[in-house]
């Protein structure tokens, strides 16, 4: 398993640059700005892509064919995705919450609270995408498994606004009943991610084959 993330780390750094670029460009208009909920979490949601880009790399590369003459199971293939892709999440989410604390200090009327809570809708947002869209790669491959990834950006895109009620709820007089449904949200969203790495081991096994 080390192993495995070990190569998705490599291909992170060697083809995956943009992402970084991107995430620092997002951080830094948020830093400067005045309404930078939706900026300071927007890396968040570009880490849940990572998972299905590095599978992408894997079958452009060949890899896909070649584990399978290696003393690695199928869970232990499918579970490096999924477990890379929350390590990408978490790191990120640590990156992002250091820079809302250090603007934070260089402006005292910063609203610390409300960033805080779009960092942590983003990031159960952003578990859907490999969520949804990995058992599709897995079953079709990852050109035609696009279009379960092309679904998740079009409800990310129609829930924006709900996105920002949400947020907001966190500030106004609904917050008592946000801290309560947020948590049972994500763990209706972690069940989702677990069952997909469930169905996802099968379905490169039926592929294998």
């Amino acid at each position: 398993m080390k192993g495995l993330l070990l190569k998705d780390f490599y291909q992170l750094i060697k083809y995956c640059k943009m992402f970084f670029l991107v995430d620092i460009v997002f951080m830094a208009v948020s830093f400067f700005s005045e309404g930078n909920a939706l900026f300071i979490s927007f890396p968040v949601m570009f880490s849940g892509i990572l998972p299905l880009t590095l599978l992408s790399y894997d079958e452009r590369g060949g890899w896909s064919d070649y584990c399978g003459i290696l003393p690695y199971s199928e869970k232990q293939i499918v579970s490096a995705k999924y477990l890379f892709g929350l390590l990408s999440q978490a790191v990120t989410v640590v990156v992002v919450i250091g820079v809302v604390f250090i603007r934070g200090i260089v402006y005292p009327n910063y609203n610390f609270l409300s960033n805080l809570s779009a960092i942590g809708i983003m990031f159960v947002a952003s578990l859907l995408f490999p969520a949804l869209c990995l058992p599709f790669c897995y079953k079709f491959g990852s050109e035609k498994g696009r279009i379960g990834y092309f679904i998740v950006i079009a409800i990310t895109t129609g829930c924006m606004p709900l996105y920002s009620t949400i947020v907001e709820g966190f500030e106004g007089a609904e917050a008592k009943s946000m801290n309560i449904i947020f948590p049972l949200i994500l763990v209706g969203i972690s069940a989702l991610y677990i069952g997909s790495w469930l169905i996802s081991i099968p379905l490169l096994r039926s592929v294998k084959k």
